[in-house]
């Protein structure tokens, strides 16, 4: 029961963490005046590191150590611990591309990487190895995009369906083992699975739930 009890806690870190995708960064210091103010963030996971990736005002090395309240800075939050570096320059282009599909462009030109150090929830803490944000679907991301978005009409019903909301303009940007990532003409929103998906079975249950078939690309709009 007690390890029924922790892997609980651990899915449910990873399910707000994955849908959250803004929250509150308070830092240890700031490059000039000793300290970091809290600040509002917009961040995505990279699906082959399990970092946090995101553009800063400031040089990354120089804030150090921070913790990233989701959703925001309450008492209710999940508090991820951060080291923060900054992504190399064959990386900038990659990182800003996959996080302009999440929230649109930026004007800030520093891009940084936050790497997970432990997980804080209610009254439980995780280590990094427990809360694992790598995407076990990261080899197959590109076709299961390819078939979530041949039909954007029918991603758009799915979202309905799912979510109780009508959704415009639907785009899949992101997938992992616990949900989807979809855009939509008033921002991003999460269909989560019922259960984790193995990457063996992703492509069928996704033609199961959206009722396509053929192959990834087929049908594309």
């Amino acid at each position: 029961m007690a390890n029924q009890h922790v892997e609980a806690g651990i899915l449910a870190c990873k399910r707000v963490l994955r849908a959250g995708l803004r929250g509150v960064l308070i830092a240890d210091r700031h490059p000039a005046a000793g300290y970091f103010p809290a600040c509002e963030v917009a961040y995505i996971f990279d699906p082959k590191t399990g970092e946090i990736v995101l553009p800063m005002d400031v040089e990354p090395a120089k804030v150090g150590h921070g913790v990233l309240c989701v959703p925001a800075e309450r008492p209710d939050a999940t508090q991820m611990t951060l080291e923060w570096s900054a992504c190399g320059e064959d990386e900038i282009g990659h990182a800003a591309d996959r996080w302009a599909g999440y929230h649109g462009k930026t004007s800030k030109t520093r891009w940084a990487r936050g790497t997970v150090r432990s997980v804080k929830r209610s009254d439980s803490v995780y280590t990094c190895e427990q809360v694992d944000m790598r995407s076990q679907l990261l080899g197959v991301e590109g076709d299961l995009r390819k078939i979530l978005n041949s039909d954007r009409e029918r991603l758009a019903m799915f979202v309905r369906a799912k979510l109780g909301v009508e959704a415009l303009d639907t785009l899949a940007v992101g997938i992992d083992e616990l949900g989807i990532d979809v855009r939509t003409g008033f921002g991003v929103v999460r269909v989560e699975f019922d259960e984790p998906i193995l990457p063996e079975r992703a492509v069928e249950h996704l033609r199961g739930i959206l009722g396509v078939s053929g192959s990834p690309g087929a049908g594309g709009r």
